[in-house]
């Protein structure tokens, strides 16, 4: 481009629109060409680099149970045109209904494991889980058959402590922070007293450390304080961790409320799983090196 300043002004920003088209680090030299009578030609080149990413999420939603919370799920990322989603439906030793399972973990933004069976995972499978679970952002849920001691064992610490049966009960939700204290927790109105019931274990767990409870349980009336919903954040990683399931009665429901609810509260947990800590960072620099005692400092 030819820019022409007006005289009066001493800076003038212009625009460039870049086709990036493939993934990975680009990187650009911008350079102004010098005039004759220039004071100096330092400032005449400018690098800069982008990280290009792929604008859709890849999801990969693993089911060791037939269970309609994982259609809920599976439907809402469907609709969803910024994400890829795989799914894989586990049968018996490494066999999976939708194909085989082999994946880069490179390639995957987040998996979702909804529920894992006391025994008869194959030990490759097993190996390639933990490998998953040790690089991959995680949502997992239990299913009516789950075994926590297993996936723990197995494949990955989860973010509370189990420490004997694990056995669901009927209960309602408690939410444990404040709509401000977490963006997970920016729902939708709702009374809770109204949501259907759903099922999780009263007994035997608590809160790892360093984890967050964002909903606690009641049963027969009286606060359990034990999580259903428990996030973490180690390094640059997240776990979200939903120890009750039937949330696919919520979608279900005749009032609209508790359905966007429902829905809303598994789309806000994919997204803030899903994302990377380090890309919540803001960097702030100033618009040039120096400014006169009168200049706006922009």
């Amino acid at each position: 481009q030819t820019i022409q300043p007006e005289i009066s002004k001493s800076s003038l920003e212009v625009t460039f629109d870049l086709p990036l088209q493939t993934e990975g680090l680009q990187q650009f030299r911008i350079e102004v060409p010098a005039l004759t009578d220039e004071w100096t030609t330092a400032n005449n080149v400018q690098r800069f680099s982008i990280d290009v990413k792929d604008a859709k999420q890849q999801i990969l939603s693993i089911a060791f149970e037939v269970h309609p919370d994982v259609k809920l799920v599976r439907s809402l990322l469907l609709t969803d045109e910024n994400t890829q989603l795989t799914s894989r439906t586990w049968l018996r030793g490494d066999q999976f209904i939708e194909g085989t399972f082999s994946f880069d973990h490179d390639t995957v933004d987040l998996a979702i494991i909804h529920g894992y069976p006391r025994s008869g995972l194959s030990g490759p499978l097993q190996q390639q889980m933990k490998a998953l679970a040790a690089n991959v952002p995680l949502i997992v849920e239990a299913t009516p058959l789950f075994s926590p001691q297993q996936f723990e064992q197995q494949i990955s610490p989860l973010p509370l402590s189990v420490t004997g049966q694990w056995e669901p009960v009927s209960v309602s939700l408690n939410p444990e922070v404040d709509v401000t204290a977490h963006p997970i927790m920016e729902l939708p109105t709702v009374t809770y007293d109204r949501i259907p019931t759903i099922s999780a274990p009263i007994e035997n767990l608590d809160n790892a450390p360093g984890a967050t409870k964002l909903f606690s349980s009641s049963y027969q009336g009286n606060d359990t304080q034990k999580p259903v919903l428990t996030v973490q954040e180690l390094g640059n990683k997240r776990q979200s961790f939903f120890s009750g399931f039937g949330w696919f009665r919520l979608d279900q429901d005749d009032n609209e409320q508790v359905r966007e609810f429902a829905q809303q509260l598994w789309l806000n947990v994919i997204s803030w799983t899903a994302t990377d800590p380090d890309n919540q960072l803001l960097n702030v620099q100033p618009a040039q090196t120096s400014f006169g005692g009168s200049d706006p400092v922009i």
